[in-house]
């Protein structure tokens, strides 16, 4: 399904991939390494320390008028285990294609993600 999750790390892949690996937590993952997801994005604005939502594995998104399952997948030599979403794929008004959401602390670890964008202001 869709989870609030904690960036915790963002490591950039080798060349000419533009891609960077992305070490997040939910709930489960909180304080240890051993169960940290790790996702491979486009997404440009990820950073360690935000709150996203990530598809997990078996959570179905629209990309492009299709409906995709996600599955875990190897790109670039790197296996990914989900993916940053996006606004659109969230069904919220606002925001870019490509661009990982940016979730207030406000929101729970593992939470489902709320049903429109969130304001700035945590609300």
């Amino acid at each position: 399904g869709y989870k609030v999750c904690q960036i915790m790390t963002v490591d950039l892949l080798k060349a000419p991939l533009k891609k960077r690996q992305v070490a997040i937590c939910d709930e489960g993952a909180a304080g240890d390494e051993e169960k940290l997801i790790l996702v491979v994005t486009n997404a440009p604005n990820v950073i360690a320390g935000k709150r996203s939502v990530v598809a997990t594995e078996g959570a179905v998104v629209e990309s492009g008028g299709e409906e995709v399952i996600i599955k875990r997948t190897q790109v670039g030599g790197v296996m990914s285990n989900g993916m940053m979403c996006d606004s659109k794929m969230l069904g919220w008004s606002g925001g870019g294609a490509g661009v990982a959401v940016t979730i207030p602390d406000t929101f729970p670890l593992g939470s489902a993600p709320p049903p429109q964008m969130p304001r700035g202001d945590g609300k």
